[in-house]
């Protein structure tokens, strides 16, 4: 899925108005006055230096892995990690990592939350170069500095700061792309202002201002600096313990601040939104409303069109037996682009999930067809398709299966923004199937050891594009906790 501003979409959850509602299967619908937290101590915290309380572990791996490519030269090997590969064969890789969460008391209503993973690889049979990387989770290096207030018994408010460096994989067209994409490393600083008026004991109104800065760490990215702020305002009411319904609209300016040649936008979207509980096992969230966006000068190489139409999500989440659930969403929705100042993007998703003591699995389709505000970039299609199932073949033996199939297609390129030669990632198609099998077992409480043999093929009728990969690794790993 994309991400808000780095790759685009956020999750359909998002569009359910979360920022104003906190929906849970088990428990009755809340309005968002009750859900300001108390300021506590994580249960995570095992070491303790005064008002510090931390956790940190550390870990080591040492093994074999056998890597051998054919087609394009792509760089990719690890889950979230994407090596610059320098040759097929065989490697003995050592990779360190440190994993460090401090939580601090500030005072009695303000907290910081700091995390932090780090990691260097050694190859010494040189298949790939050596890198010290904060790539081995999706967020790197995260911080959360939040302060709890209440001005009176009725009106309670946060103030959040939040700052995250990370690494994102992405194709041409800011698409999450693990198996073919460019290193896109990102500093992204937010800071927040939300206030909850309780009206009356069923009536709540949610404000919120907030200003986002993103900030490219790599060259060729300069076009995705921007500073954001943004003005939210909403008006919520509990029917029942198990509906909660209500309005809100969001304002938003853009401003781009390393290029000349994109333009500053601004979007206005009015919604209205509602939570239910239908059943005991059941949680309906609907979401409908109008966007309408716009350049301030779509004369710019990054000329865009104004964009307009309707959003909303519709989202059932069901809990079929004791151990099955399923989730079923489509919607549509506007968001900032990657290349073009607004993506329109009209979505669907299904995920049939179970999970019993010993083995847990799932079934899973996302499909989404996205719009650009540059009518000349054309529509594209991301289609993806798989399952994944996890089971003991002994009392301490787990077997991991994955397989995936993405398909993506695009459709009415006419033009590169910049004027140049049409780059395939615009005008071809491509699909990438994905299938991983690996099994592993726990030698001490420290010491683990897991094998696995994974092939990923990408198909197109470009050579610069298509490529296949496969890879067995074997590997023993030491982890300790504080």
């Amino acid at each position: 899925m994309k991400k808000h501003g780095s790759v685009l979409l956020r999750t359909a959850f998002a569009l359910l108005g979360v920022s104003f509602l906190t929906v849970t299967g088990a428990q009755a619908q809340s309005l968002t006055f009750e859900n300001h937290r108390e300021i506590k101590v994580p249960e995570y915290a095992t070491l303790r230096i005064g008002p510090l309380y931390s956790m940190l572990t550390f870990s080591q791996s040492a093994g074999y892995r056998y890597v051998k490519t054919s087609g394009a030269d792509i760089d990719f090997v690890y889950d979230n990690g994407m090596g610059e590969i320098q040759a097929d064969g065989s490697d003995f890789p050592l990779i360190s990592t440190i994993n460090m969460r401090n939580y601090l008391l500030v005072t009695k209503t303000c907290d910081l939350d700091l995390s932090l993973n780090a990691s260097y690889e050694y190859y010494p049979m040189g298949t790939q170069a050596d890198a010290f990387t904060f790539d081995l989770s999706d967020e790197g290096i995260y911080g959360n500095l939040s302060s709890e207030f209440e001005l009176t018994d009725f009106v309670k408010g946060r103030v959040v700061e939040r700052a995250v460096y990370k690494t994102d994989y992405v194709d041409i067209r800011g698409l999450t792309d693990k198996y073919g994409g460019q290193q896109y490393k990102h500093f992204d600083n937010n800071f927040s202002l939300s206030l909850d008026w309780l009206m009356a004991r069923n009536d709540n109104i949610a404000a919120q201002l907030s200003r986002e800065d993103i900030l490219s760490m790599e060259d060729g990215f300069e076009e995705q600096d921007r500073t954001s702020y943004m003005e939210d305002l909403g008006y919520e009411h509990r029917f029942s313990k198990d509906l909660v319904s209500g309005v809100k609209s969001a304002f938003t300016q853009d401003s781009y601040t390393s290029v000349t040649n994109r333009p500053d936008a601004k979007s206005a979207q009015l919604t209205g939104f509602s939570t239910w509980k239908a059943t005991d096992v059941s949680v309906v969230s609907a979401e409908a409303g109008y966007f309408v966006g716009a350049a301030t000068d779509a004369n710019m190489a990054y000329g865009n069109e104004d964009i307009s139409g309707t959003v909303g999500v519709l989202s059932v989440d069901t809990k079929l037996a004791k151990r099955l659930s399923h989730l079923i969403s489509a919607g549509r929705s506007a968001e900032v682009g990657f290349t073009s100042s607004y993506d329109i993007t009209e979505f669907a998703e299904y995920r049939l999930m179970y999970k019993d003591d010993y083995d847990s699995g799932s079934l899973f389709t996302r499909y989404q067809n996205v719009l650009p505000s540059i009518s000349d970039l054309g529509t594209y299609i991301d289609w993806v398709t798989g399952a994944d199932y996890r089971f003991p073949l002994s009392r301490i033996v787990m077997l991991s299966l994955l397989t995936e199939y993405t398909i993506r297609q695009n459709n009415d390129y006419t033009a590169d923004v910049q004027g140049e030669a049409i780059p395939a990632q615009y005008s071809e198609d491509y699909d990438t199937w994905r299938t991983k099998i690996g099994t592993g077992f726990a030698f001490t409480k420290e010491i683990y050891f897991d094998t696995y043999y994974e092939h990923i093929e990408r198909i197109s009728t470009v050579d610069e594009m298509s490529y296949s990969r496969d890879i067995l690794a074997a590997t023993f790993t030491y982890r300790h906790e504080f």
